[in-house]
């Protein structure tokens, strides 16, 4: 069943016409400017769902390593009773090593147990945590979880697990000397976990956090550092979507703090995210089903985007944009 996705759909392209979308007026956090923007991918989507990373602090749902552990595979088990949806990028620590998980899916309740594609974002630890075993743990923020975006692009696109050391490097390297974050293990949860860091981006993900409240109608959200239009995120429904704030607005005034362009220019104009939300996926590159009744295809739009949709019983449920030229 699960290569039906990959078999019977190998020419076809997911439904990616978006209803009129309507961009909200950019706010703008230092070198970080969000577009707030209502284009639901699904007016039929309503299902109860739970957040992967809120399942998690809940104990409802159990990330393992295998019985014979592998870097690139970690088992998930749902006891939620929900739909589950794993934003892609999200990190998991603990385990035989920290890793990100690179897939998108929604896991249905009656399916206890799902294996996910994942990379390594620890490269000198390859045994358990004395005081956890072999147990994957959360670290309080959502925004601790989510990967920068050239660290997702080289786990999710480039599926290239040398790339995502090297940028685990230089993301280190980097939060070391903003953050003063004590560099303890090899992993990216010493800088994503910084004690300086919540007090750099609190106020701001506060400010940001009511905007989405005082915009009811609001289904996505696109990002800029600097002049570089980075990612763009689109969701079925509202409900998915605030799901999702935390780890996504955090992360991003982290990264905008990290990520910073060579010269000072002017963000890109809403035009920008409305013509990209527009274009279609020219080139598959991975097509895969990582939960029943899911299909995830990745690929390009042109030399500097590549995009991922999710599809749950044949509706698309969620779309990410993401620049991999930009930094």
């Amino acid at each position: 069943q699960r290569q039906m996705c990959i078999r019977d759909r190998q020419e076809r392209t997911p439904d990616q016409n978006l209803p009129k979308v309507e961009l909200h007026r950019p706010i703008s956090k230092g070198l970080l400017t969000a577009y707030f923007f209502s284009a639901p991918l699904s007016q039929a989507f309503d299902e109860d769902l739970v957040l992967f990373l809120t399942a998690m602090e809940s104990g409802t749902v159990k990330v393992e390593e295998h019985r014979q552990p592998t870097v690139h595979r970690l088992r998930l088990r749902n006891q939620t009773g929900k739909l589950v949806f794993i934003l892609p990028g999200t990190v998991v620590y603990g385990g035989m090593q920290d890793r990100i998980i690179a897939s998108a899916a929604l896991i249905e309740p009656g399916e206890q147990t799902v294996d996910v594609s994942a990379f390594c974002v620890e490269p000198a630890r390859w045994h358990p945590e004395s005081t956890r075993a072999r147990a994957f743990h959360t670290l309080g923020k959502h925004y601790f979880h989510y990967a920068s975006p050239r660290v997702r692009s080289r786990a999710l696109h480039h599926k290239d697990q040398g790339a995502v050391w090297h940028v685990t490097a230089l993301e280190r390297a980097a939060m070391a000397r903003l953050f003063r974050a004590r560099l303890d293990s090899s992993s990216l949860r010493d800088v994503y976990t910084a004690e300086d860091l919540p007090r750099q981006i609190e106020d701001s993900l506060m400010e940001l956090k009511q905007t989405v409240s005082d915009l009811p109608d609001v289904t996505g959200v696109a990002f800029a550092i600097g002049p570089h239009l980075v990612e763009i995120n689109v969701f079925a429904s509202r409900k998915m979507f605030e799901l999702c704030c935390d780890m996504l607005l955090g992360g991003y005034l982290r990264d905008a703090l990290v990520l910073r362009p060579r010269k000072a220019a002017k963000p890109p104009g809403p035009g920008q995210v409305a013509e990209l939300l527009s274009r279609p996926i020219s080139t598959i590159t991975h097509r895969s089903q990582p939960a029943t009744n899911n299909c995830l295809t990745i690929g390009r739009i042109d030399d500097e985007y590549d995009a991922l949709i999710l599809e749950y019983r044949g509706l698309p449920v969620f779309k990410q944009i993401l620049n991999h030229a930009a930094f």
